[in-house]
């Protein structure tokens, strides 16, 4: 099924122009291990001052910390292995940068707009500018998705996740 015929596809075209989708670029496995320390120095430091155990119970630096340790095996693993570099196409190099960006602005954004917000956001961002949806497909996405958060956090879970600018909405 060609990309117009998706719902809520545009006419738009890809991320790149044709010249570029099938050009390489080598992409050595060290840049991907420091690409992935670099992930865990933002989690470290994003969880800095939490506490990894409350008494007998993982506390909320717990799985961040797990994951980032996982991340460092990892890494380390990809850094010490001899493989040749591996040849990625400039497009999926583009759209990952565009992606790391999204979720750089989305994490900076959390606290102050909120998690139901930024998660909408987010959606929309990236369905328009990396799948090149309908504005009306990509909103009612983000909204939906945003949804969804709201209704496994708060609802299921009874989870509080930051409601940032629509704090002064909730007060009690």
């Amino acid at each position: 099924m060609p990309a117009g015929d998706l719902p809520g596809a545009s006419d738009a075209g890809p991320v790149v122009d044709e010249a570029e989708q099938g050009r390489t670029v080598p992409l050595p496995d060290f840049a991907l291990a420091i690409g992935l320390l670099a992930i865990v120095g933002v989690v470290v430091w994003s969880v800095w001052g939490m506490s990894l155990w409350n008494g007998t119970t993982p506390g909320p630096a717990f799985l961040p910390v797990f994951v980032a340790g996982l991340l460092i095996v990892c890494g380390a693993w990809i850094a010490v292995r001899r493989a040749p570099a591996a040849r990625v196409r400039v497009a999926e190099l583009r759209a990952a940068g565009i992606f790391l960006g999204l979720l750089v602005v989305s994490a900076s954004a959390f606290m102050w707009l909120g998690a139901y917000i930024t998660v909408g956001l987010f959606v929309i961002a990236e369905l328009k500018l990396l799948h090149r949806r309908r504005w009306r497909f990509a909103l009612g996405a983000g909204v939906g998705i945003a949804a969804g958060v709201w209704l496994v956090f708060s609802v299921l879970l009874q989870v509080r996740l930051p409601l940032g600018i629509l704090t002064p909405l909730f007060q009690r």
